[in-house]
């Protein structure tokens, strides 16, 4: 069989049908959502799942392709009264993308890659067969175990690097999510949101005290709670801002610390 390198753009990606999205949840909003009704919508997706060249798809924005958007928080205590603290980091002027660089993220995460596809299983002559069905729930989780363990590194106390417990202690969870984010401008052929979708994950980090990211096109900014984040100066220069999905949780981020405390029994 001979071997050839597959050109830039070509590569196959999976997303779902952006209208169909549209009607399972709302466009230019982050949607928290209580967790049945979460379920619900994740099961949804399997049924708008497809598949399309990568450069296709940036070309005519056929699909908007899945994210796995993960807020790394720790729970800190003060006064015996708990509150959140998100980890924010900067994409520096190497991101390549550009529609994002030197913007501030709270969501760390990145495409679906083929080996991150899993599929649904049926019983077939009382035998567990597999199917070429995508299982969109399970997909977007492996992506997040494989992403969350590849652009941060979190560190206790001692300065040990405790990424891998924390992404097993998730994965366990299992991986807690809490709602969706999108955004789109239709007038803006190229606008990266118009071929994106976020599914929203929180993963619960207080084992960790500090964090670095992991790739060089990263940059570590701090740990921010509710207030810092709707007040400090540093997240309200023009120069830096918040990159659009970030900031539509920034807009919702007490209700994104309640939803934590109260949902997640092992963060209350």
């Amino acid at each position: 069989m001979l071997l050839k390198s597959i050109p830039k753009g070509a590569e196959f990606t999976y997303g779902v049908h952006g209208p169909s999205l549209a009607a399972i949840v709302p466009d230019n909003a982050f949607t928290l959502l209580p967790q049945e009704k979460l379920r619900d919508a994740v099961r949804k997706l399997d049924e708008i799942t497809m598949g399309s060249v990568r450069a296709l798809n940036a070309k005519f924005e056929l699909l908007r392709q899945g994210i796995g958007y993960i807020l790394f928080y720790r729970i800190v205590n003060t006064d015996g009264k708990p509150f959140v603290q998100f980890m924010v980091y900067r994409r520096n002027k190497t991101n390549n993308e550009g529609q994002l660089v030197s913007k501030l993220s709270l969501g760390a995460g990145g495409h679906i890659e083929g080996f991150d596809l899993s599929y649904h299983r049926i019983i077939k002559d009382e035998l567990l067969q597999g199917t070429p069905i995508i299982d969109m729930g399970e997909t977007t989780d492996d992506s997040v175990d494989r992403e969350g363990g590849e652009e941060v590194k979190l560190f206790d106390k001692d300065g040990q690097n405790v990424t891998g417990n924390v992404m097993v202690d998730a994965k366990e969870g299992p991986f807690d999510k809490i709602g969706f984010v999108m955004d789109s401008k239709p007038e803006e052929k190229g606008y990266v949101g118009n071929i994106h979708y976020g599914v929203v994950y929180a993963i619960d980090a207080s084992e960790a005290v500090s964090f670095e990211m992991a790739e060089p096109q990263n940059d570590a900014v701090a740990w921010a709670c509710a207030d810092d984040l709707k007040n400090d100066a540093l997240f309200k220069n023009p120069e830096c801002p918040l990159e659009p999905w970030s900031q539509m949780i920034a807009d919702q981020i007490d209700a994104v610390e309640d939803y934590i405390l109260t949902h997640f029994a092992r963060a209350a």
